[in-house]
This record gives structure tokens, C-alpha cells and sequence, in this order.
């Protein structure tokens, strides 16, 4: 009641009546006329102001919501199946492809005999590129301008503009709203340093010996904002979104592993719903009851995530996007994908050189 007629006090309104006691609450300073007369007021705002600030809960509209709008991270070693993983979505694709690797119609066509059909938009840039009339032609880095980065960082964000809101046109008239694809956000990391600072040590910038000035890991931090301000547009938003970076070898005692992490900023985690590592995993060739060799088989393992905890760290079968979105999310039947979870413990990765098979 005390903080129902502070509110109100606010909001212009005053006691009535010359009769006044004070509020039995310790703290509250004001004068009410009664007791009662408080409680008639906090019944009233809740009835009518209050009404407007809450939403009810709702378990169909909650089901549809959860359904829709997942941010999802992904990172894996070299050719690993990260492209592959993601353009195993919900259609219409929308796609950005900032990748140096130019295999986005390969995985396209693999995914699409799979039966992922449907509608695929999407924007290929090469690497460091200049806008040339309607066409975009790669440079190096020497010759690539903090207005060159400026453009590309323009061209994406319109593109992701134009994403969200042909999905909530779609929504509303019944159709799947897809998902957004950004394969390839390693490069557009080194695009916003350029755009932001005028230099980017991602895109292959290095102060020469004894040299003075370029971008401090503070300034960094002005860049990494402008990431994570790009990807919180899309928090509920009408379409699922797919962010795809590199990984970079983690190394312990100063030898390499076979473990990587992903290259995108620290507090990048804060406005996504999950994590997950493309990995490959060996496993024996049996044949009549005696191994005969090894495969290769891509895996997903599970990283952080909103949803469940217990499926942190935990591998399963490289189903693509489609697979760990029926997996997180609150329909019971699609449940079913948690029978391709492997069962924790160690497994053997397979070496990504020929320096690691030595």
C-alpha cells in the first residue's frame, strides 16, 4: 500500500479529507487518511493501471514464442561442419556469407537434398571487398579503407534489417518467420574494428617494431559493443538466428590440442541462447566383429545454454540446426532427438593436421 501511494503521489494524486492517522508502515513518511482508504487505492491501481504493465501468461502463445527466436553461436575447427550445420534450418534462409571459403552453394545443395527446401535469400561478400558499381571485388588488407569496412558494415546491417522484418510480416500471416544465417563473424568482427577504429588486428593488422599508436584493448571494447549491440536486435525478434565464427587452437603449457574456442567477444554470451562446437569425433569401422579402421563422424558438443544445463558439455550427432532447436525446446514429443546424445565421458577426436596425426 505505501508503495502504491507513493506511485500514485507521482502520478499527481493527493489524499482527500481533513481526517488523517499516520501509515502503520515504519518507513512511510506521508499521511494517509486511513488504512482502508490506502487499500482501496492499491486495489484500485492494480485493477486498472496495473493491469496494463502485466501480460498473462499464456501456454500456446509461450510455446510459439519459445518456438521461434533462438541466437545461437557456433564455432568449430577448420571444415568441421559449421556452414553445413547451419543451413540445416527452418526456411525461408535468409543468408550472409562473409566467409573467405566460397562453398555456400555446395552446402546449400547438400541441404536441400536432405529436404531443407524452401526459400534461400542471400548476400555473399567477399573478403576485405570494395563496392564496385553493383558487384563486390576482394582486396588485401593494404588497400581495404575504414570506408570499405563502413560499407560492408552498412550492407550487413541492412540486409539483417530487412531479415527481421520480412519474418514478422511473415508471422503474422501464418507462415514460419525462418531464420538468419551470418556465416562468417569472424571477418565481420574485423569489419566493425575497421568501421569503429580505423584498424583491425582481425583482419590482419600489426603495429610494426617500435611503433607507436593504433587501436588499445580499450579501444577494443568500443568495437565489441558494436557487436553485441548488432546481435541484440534480434532478441524477440520473429526468426531464428545462426552466428557462425572461427575458432582458434587452445594450447596448454604451451603445446597444442585438439580443443578450440570460439573467436567472438567475452560478453558476447549475455544476448545469445547457446554455444555449440562443430567437432569430429573417430569412431572404429567393426566388421565381422573385429575393427577394421576409423571414421570420421561430425558432432555436435553442446556448450552453455539457456534452456537445459544438464546438456552442457555433452555431445550429439550432427543433425544441423533443425535437430538442436527440437532438442532445446518444450515440445515433448521432439524429445526424441536427446537419443543421440552420447554419453558423457572422454571421446577421441580427430586430429585436424598432419602434425597432430605425428
Amino acid at each position: 500500500a505505501h508503495w502504491i501511494f507513493t506511485t500514485s503521489r507521482a502520478r499527481g494524486l493527493r489524499c482527500r479529507g481533513a481526517e488523517r492517522i499516520n501509515c502503520p508502515l515504519p518507513i512511510c513518511k506521508p499521511k494517509l487518511k486511513s488504512a482502508l482508504w490506502c487499500a482501496l487505492t492499491a486495489t484500485e491501481f492494480a485493477q486498472n493501471e496495473g493491469a496494463m504493465l502485466f501480460e498473462k501468461f499464456d501456454h500456446e502463445t509461450a510455446v510459439e514464442n519459445a518456438n521461434r527466436n533462438l541466437i545461437v553461436t557456433v564455432y568449430g575447427d577448420s571444415k568441421s561442419g559449421k556452414t553445413h550445420f547451419a543451413v540445416r534450418c527452418e526456411r525461408p534462409l535468409y543468408m550472409i556469407y562473409l566467409d573467405p571459403l566460397p562453398s555456400l552453394d555446395f552446402a546449400l545443395l547438400k541441404a536441400e537434398a536432405e529436404g531443407y527446401t524452401g526459400d534461400v535469400y542471400k548476400l555473399v561478400i567477399p573478403p576485405m571487398a570494395k563496392k564496385v558499381g553493383d558487384a563486390w571485388v576482394g582486396q588485401d588488407y593494404e588497400h581495404f579503407s575504414k570506408a570499405d569496412a563502413e560499407r560492408i558494415v552498412d550492407e550487413v546491417k541492412q540486409a539483417a534489417d530487412h531479415a527481421r522484418a520480412s519474418a514478422a510480416v511473415d508471422t503474422l500471416a501464418g507462415r514460419p518467420g525462418g531464420t538468419l544465417v551470418v556465416d562468417g563473424m569472424s571477418m565481420f568482427k574485423g569489419y566493425l574494428e575497421k568501421a569503429v577504429l580505423g584498424e583491425s588486428a582481425s583482419l590482419g593488422w600489426r603495429a610494426e617494431r617500435g611503433e607507436r599508436g593504433g587501436p588499445s584493448r580499450f579501444d577494443y571494447a568500443k568495437s565489441n559493443a558494436a557487436m553485441r549491440d548488432f546481435v541484440m536486435q534480434f532478441s524477440g525478434s520473429k526468426l531464428d538466428v545462426v552466428l557462425v565464427w572461427e575458432a582458434s587452437r587452445v594450447y596448454v603449457g604451451g603445446e597444442p590440442t585438439n580443443r578450440f574456442k570460439s573467436t567472438r567477444p567475452d560478453r558476447l554470451p549475455y544476448c545469445i541462447s547457446a554455444e555449440v562446437e562443430t567437432v569430429k569425433v573417430k569412431e572404429p569401422v567393426v566388421r565381422n566383429n573385429e575393427t577394421v579402421g576409423t571414421r570420421v563422424v561430425p558432432h555436435l558438443r553442446i556448450g552453455w545454454n539457456t534452456y537445459d544445463p544438464a546438456l552442457e558439455d555433452r555431445l550429439m550427432l550432427a543433425r544441423g540446426f533443425d535437430g538442436l532447436k527440437r532438442l532445446f525446446l518444450v515440445d515433448v514429443p521432439a524429445k526424441r532427438v536427446e537419443e543421440e546424445l552420447r554419453p558423457e565421458g572422454p571421446v577421441e577426436l580427430a586430429p585436424s593436421s598432419p602434425a597432430d596425426v605425428e
